[in-house]
């Protein structure tokens, strides 16, 4: 980014005085203490770490991790095939309570947990069809695509919560219980109540999902169904009143502190219900008169004699009495095999579909969806400038519902369950997905309530899916969609190629290429039911090429992104959409690794990114840096001390319209700050603890640090929570 103050030179050297040590004492301890270590990951999201720090690096994992006592596996009802075996009790960065930190790459908010956010590094987003525009929640929102459906034997519970103060909480519930053979319910649970430190600030957000699953006792018909919720409510300040370029914090405490409006509030309101079911076109072979597997056989030599035990007990017909042990023939006679008591059930973790052979099903998808949003303010009208068009105040309102129908006929192999593989080293007694053909067509009708008009809109793509895994160590994914109708033109294409070799390391490459129309807020805009905008704005062009490159000896990443956009649409310093007429290009390199030193260990994540235009405002640098001391206490408690620190260089975040819930640009420079953490977590069992202190350099400086100008970081705070895991 272009610095336009004259102390750019010492904000850089200052930061380079505090990440320099940092990345000797890596470089020092990476040529000492070479060595290698398993691989994970989670797909994570929501408040409440899975401990996998949010889908970073692969290369960082957590020394005491280990699963579930019992098998639990999860899948997402689009490709039921393709199951994981759940592991979540690592401790790793537990502390992350907060959903903009456990993401991939980290986001920023306004200040206060459960508030609008943003990237801090540059991402492109998926887009097909119609789009509002509203994607500011969406790391507090369960999408569909994101339920996760359980399979296990016994009821399976997941409870957490985290609290600063009384009107500060987080809690998540999961919960799944299978229902008899064929089917299992399932419940997942949001929700965030956080009062700012500012007056007028606070944001509550819930989401509850409930889902239920069924297959047939011919196993050829599968079925899914969900419903959810979410609802996001929002008391908006606009901000602490900034009078110049530095803003005291001596003097005034936060609560007393003026801000731009006392009477804004919005609410953003989902509501989903989806279907997914599935016909094999196949015969298939019940479940009774499938071979045993080796598996079966072993696990029956050593149930069959604790069966035999209780048998003896319960008086039978003479016809059913088996003979005593001694006088059943030797187990070479029976092929190694032991049959199964008469009256066991078949397990739930049994496969779903036999192995052998291709399978074709034929998919339907329905989903009825109907979103909101809503802005109102009838005082503190100075604040919105060109967007008052009314001396009564202000009011935005949005209303969309959807019916959306896809159908599909997909093929598949499914190779048989392995102890490990190259891509999950972890134990998988499910059959794996050997390969997927996917071809179909999606329809979605739009009823768009713009206050005062409203539009029908009518979205048609036809779409195909391709996933090829010729051996252990390559895999190969492929998905484009391409629009119809008044929908020419619009297209996505992403291709997805993974190479693993144990002693090269691991190899990554992704393109996506994609043109899109604007969203509703780019096109037009009411303010109190008149116009604000209407703007004929280009369709965006862009193409994205990212490579990775992971060693796992020297537990390092390196990740290469390279972005070019035509067309890019940004909010102006007065919030109102444009359209660049020229080329944009975003260059982006980032380096994870983790060092383990004994019991210490020290994780680096440090994000470059360059963009050839002013429109774009990240800072040049950013980076996360943490070090920690495992423990085992009272010889039962895994334990975790340490401290973390983000840095980043001078650049000018952008500020918050909540009447069109955007960020836009601005011009203030927000000066280099420090922002330093430190947390203790403990695991015992399945239950595990976090508290965490943050902002210690509170005291420090006099001013305000802000990620969103305008909204400053919370003061120094502390925040304790638990997560406890339930299988019984």
């Amino acid at each position: 980014m272009v610095d336009n103050t004259h102390n750019w030179k010492i904000k850089i050297v200052s930061y380079w005085l505090l990440v320099v040590p940092m990345l000797l004492l890596t470089t020092t301890l990476l040529a000492q203490f070479p060595g290698s270590r398993n691989q994970g990951g989670s797909r994570g999201g929501g408040f409440g770490n899975t401990g996998s720090s949010g889908g970073r690096s692969q290369s960082q994992r957590d020394p005491s991790r280990d699963t579930l006592n019992k098998e639990v596996y999860y899948y997402y009802a689009d490709n039921a095939e393709e199951k994981t075996l759940f592991q979540d009790s690592s401790m790793l960065n537990f502390h992350l309570y907060d959903p903009v930190r456990q993401a991939k790459y980290e986001y920023v908010h306004l200040g206060n947990l459960g508030s609008a956010h943003r990237p801090i590094v540059f991402q492109q987003r998926f887009h097909k069809g119609f789009d509002a525009g509203f994607h500011n929640y969406d790391l507090y929102l369960t999408k569909p695509t994101d339920i996760r459906y359980y399979q296990s034997e016994k009821a399976y519970s997941d409870i957490y919560f985290s609290q600063t103060s009384q009107e500060k909480t987080a809690f998540k519930a999961d919960f799944s219980k299978p229902v008899g053979q064929s089917g299992a319910l399932g419940v997942r649970y949001r929700n965030i109540r956080n009062t700012g430190q500012y007056n007028h600030q606070a944001a509550r957000t819930n989401s509850f999902s409930g889902t239920y699953s069924y297959q047939s006792k011919n196993q050829k018909y599968r079925s899914y169904f969900s419903f959810t919720t979410n609802t996001v409510e929002q008391k908006e300040n606009g901000g602490v009143v900034v009078t110049d370029t530095v803003t005291l914090r001596k003097g005034l405490v936060a609560i007393g502190r003026p801000v731009n409006t006392t009477s804004g509030e919005s609410r953003y309101f989902e509501r989903d219900i989806n279907y997914t079911q599935f016909y094999l076109l196949q015969k298939t072979t019940p479940l009774k008169e499938l071979t045993p597997t080796k598996e079966d056989s072993l696990r029956a030599l050593v149930t069959q004699p604790i069966q035999d035990s209780i048998d003896a007990k319960i008086p039978k017909k003479p016809s059913e009495i088996l003979p005593p042990e001694s006088q059943r023939p030797p187990l070479t006679q029976q092929r190694g095999k032991r049959p199964v008591p008469p009256t066991a059930t078949p397990s739930p973790i049994a496969p779903l579909i036999p192995t052998t052979g291709r399978k074709f099903t034929l998919k339907h998808h329905l989903s009825l969806r109907r979103n909101t949003y809503k802005y109102v303010d009838e005082n503190s009208l100075s604040y919105y400038g060109n967007f008052l068009l009314d001396d009564r105040g202000v009011r935005n309102f949005i209303e969309t519902n959807q019916i959306e129908n896809t159908f599909s006929i997909r093929t598949f192999k499914l190779a048989k369950a392995e102890k490990s593989s190259v891509f999950s080293r972890i134990k998988n007694d499910n059959p794996t997905q050997k390969d997927l053909i996917e071809l179909g067509i999606n329809h979605t009708f739009t009823k768009l309530n713009q206050e005062p008009i409203d539009s029908t809109i009518n979205n048609v793509f036809v779409f195909g899916k391709i996933q090829f895994t010729p051996s252990k160590r390559l895999k190969i994914k492929a998905y484009g969609h391409f629009g119809t109708l008044k929908q020419i033109g619009d297209y996505y294409l992403k291709g997805d190629f993974l190479w693993d070799s144990k002693k090269l390391g691991k190899i990554e490459f992704s393109l996506t290429n994609q043109l899109y129309t604007p969203s509703l807020l780019q096109r037009q805009f009411y303010v109190t039911a008149q116009n604000a905008w209407q703007n004929n704005f280009k369709k965006v062009f862009e193409n994205s090429l990212s490579a990775s490159y992971t060693i796992p000896k020297l537990k390092t990443d390196v990740t290469v992104n390279y972005h070019l956009i035509d067309n890019y649409i940004y909010n102006d310093n007065l919030a109102q959409p444009q359209q660049l007429s020229n080329g944009l290009n975003i260059f982006q390199l980032s380096v994870n690794n983790q060092i383990d030193v004994g019991r210490f260990h020290l994780q680096n994540t440090v994000y470059f990114q360059q963009a050839t235009a002013d429109v774009i405002r990240i800072p040049q640098i950013y980076s996360i840096h943490r070090l920690y001391m495992d423990l085992k206490l009272f010889k039962v408690m895994k334990s975790h001390l340490g401290g973390a620190v983000r840095l980043n260089t001078p650049y000018r975040p952008d500020n918050f319209q909540p009447l069109t819930s955007q960020f836009f640009l601005q011009d203030t420079e927000v000066p280099f700050y420090p922002i330093v953490d430190v947390f203790f977590n403990f695991r015992i069992q399945q239950f595990r603890f976090f508290i965490i202190g943050e902002n210690l350099l509170h005291f420090t400086t006099p001013d305000f640090h802000y990620n969103t100008y305008t909204y400053p970081i919370p003061d120094l705070q502390a925040r304790f929570g638990f997560r406890w895991l339930f299988l019984d």
